[in-house]
């Protein structure tokens, strides 16, 4: 995760360093670590220090400089969306 278009997950931020962040998807499993930011990444506020894998839950926070995203586990994403009221048509 980071500013460079080489990045599976882009965002385009002037606090996001380059490679800012590293993201591990591992079934319904997630980690996060800090790839050696200028500004630091955060998980629920709290820093993320040095080489150590966070793991992540559904509806944790990450922040990466000034921007703060929430992350989803896709199944638990789908079950959102799936008890969504239904519009009637027409």
């Amino acid at each position: 995760m980071g500013r460079a278009a080489s990045n599976d997950v882009v965002i385009s931020h002037s606090q996001v360093s380059k490679l800012h962040a590293r993201l591990k998807l591992d079934g319904d499993n997630a980690t996060l670590q800090d790839a050696s930011s200028s500004n630091g990444t955060f998980v629920n506020a709290s820093k993320v220090k040095g080489d150590a894998e966070v793991q992540l839950r559904h509806g944790d926070t990450i922040g990466l400089g000034a921007v703060v995203i929430t992350f989803f586990l896709r199944p638990a994403l789908f079950d959102l969306l799936a008890a969504r009221p239904k519009l009637p048509a027409g």
